[in-house]
């Protein structure tokens, strides 16, 4: 009896159609490490060595501390806490997104409901994410790493990042939209094995404008803006 119905699970299991591959998988340490070196090594060569290259500065000139920003904030906010908003978190608000991703333009114009979630993600992703969390983290990963603030405590630092991103909100918002709302709709619209290599691809190029807005030592930034 209990051969037969082992049996007829595993008959029952071989039946089903596989699974289509998503996004919502569980947290694998080995994706996590693909999603670590594959971020880190672009937001720090987009932020601190190509950027130098354009400047036309030699080695010795190259300013290791922006390259620290980058780093740090390449590895820590980029590399993990964009895989837990872009997988686990968008895979609950928009269940569907793998498998409007994966189907062919002229299935995709007729699927109203994918379009919508295309929009919600293209809408979450920079009127949400990056105003609220993406600034925020790397302002203070910019003023914990070249802050004047000697001795300064997780609270000053923190405060003082605000009070810096407060000022430049606008600008910084007003470019990383023009950049990244129309490069989200090609992202989001693109099959799942495209997503990954394209959006490396368009966040060098942010990386780049970033480090030229807001990439030099909080000294130099002060001197331009008075």
């Amino acid at each position: 009896r209990g051969g037969r119905r082992a049996c007829f699970l595993l008959s029952r299991r071989a039946s089903r159609p596989p699974k289509a591959p998503s996004l919502t998988t569980s947290l694998e340490p080995s994706a996590l490490h693909r999603i670590f070196f594959s971020s880190a090594p672009t937001s720090t060569s987009g932020g601190g060595v190509w950027p130098c290259a354009f400047q036309g500065k030699r080695h010795d000139e190259v300013d290791w501390s922006r390259i620290r920003v980058f780093l740090g904030f390449g590895a820590v906010y980029l590399g993990a806490c964009q895989w837990f908003i872009y997988v686990a978190l968008f895979g609950r608000l928009f269940p569907g997104m793998t498998r409007f991703a994966d189907q062919p333009w002229r299935e995709k114009l007729k699927n109203y409901q994918g379009m919508r979630a295309l929009a919600g993600q293209v809408a979450f992703d920079n009127f949400v994410h990056y105003p609220l969390l993406y600034f925020p983290v790397f302002y203070v990963f910019k003023e914990s790493i070249q802050g004047n603030l000697s001795d300064a405590n997780p609270t000053q630092i923190a405060k003082e990042a605000m009070s810096k991103y407060y000022s430049n909100m606008w600008s910084d918002n007003l470019a990383i939209w023009a950049l990244w709302i129309p490069a989200d709709i090609v992202v989001y619209s693109c099959p799942m094995w495209l997503r990954l290599p394209l959006n490396h691809g368009i966040s060098f190029v942010w990386t780049c404008i970033l480090s030229f807005m807001r990439g030099d030592a909080i000294k130099e930034e002060e001197q331009d803006d008075v």
